[in-house]
């Protein structure tokens, strides 16, 4: 179905041929079975218990995370894993995978309270891991278009479920600063990049705004 501009400003549904379409119900009826041709499988890729994907911002590449804490690296014109970053069997679930903005490195985050970072050319070991929460790590994000900071929000004895990092620091002056917020644990970040404010949600429902 092609659509073209009316004299009067309106839009007119019209067949290939240029006629008028007949009626809203003929409209919709082309258009719904346009859809359906439309939708079809491009790639499939045949992986168990993947829990979270993400796909790199620039290149046709992305990764996997599994409940088995395999991590992945697929690439659409291959029709098997073309790296993998973490074999299955050895970490625990995974609960976020990120890239940063330029696609130049990306971390995960797992059930056991762990954050590690790669960069992107080189996954054979990360170059930043830490247990970020002791309980588990539910989510993080890099701050901004920083790829060096980052928040992480997940499940602490000490309660301090959300926390500041600085990945160019030693590891063990990486926290910058913590919160004790989220009594059950944080369970989502969001960062605003726009207002500089950092955004957190716990398993109770309560939302928290840091600046």
């Amino acid at each position: 179905m092609l659509f073209r501009s009316s004299s009067a400003g309106t839009s007119l549904a019209t067949t290939p041929s240029g006629a008028p379409a007949g009626g809203l119900g003929s409209q919709a009826s082309q258009a719904s079975s346009q859809a359906t041709r439309a939708s079809h499988v491009v790639k499939r890729h045949k992986s168990d218990g993947v829990r979270r994907l993400a796909a790199h911002p620039h290149l046709p590449l992305y990764i996997s995370g599994g409940q088995d804490g395999a991590v992945a690296i697929w690439e659409w014109s291959h029709a098997s894993q073309v790296a993998t970053v973490r074999p299955a069997g050895v970490f625990a679930k995974v609960n976020r995978i990120v890239f940063t903005r330029q696609g130049n490195k990306f971390g995960l985050c797992d059930g056991d309270g762990n954050t590690a970072l790669w960069q992107a050319a080189s996954t054979s070991s990360p170059y930043f891991s830490v247990q970020t929460h002791t309980k588990n790590t539910a989510d993080f994000v890099f701050q901004g278009g920083s790829s060096s900071l980052l928040a992480t929000a997940g499940h602490s004895t000490d309660g301090k479920n959300v926390a500041l990092w600085d990945t160019l620091l030693p590891q063990r002056k990486a926290c910058v600063q913590s919160f004790n917020c989220h009594e059950a644990g944080a369970a989502c970040l969001a960062h605003a990049t726009q207002h500089q404010l950092l955004i957190s949600a716990g398993k109770k429902g309560a939302v928290c705004i840091w600046d």
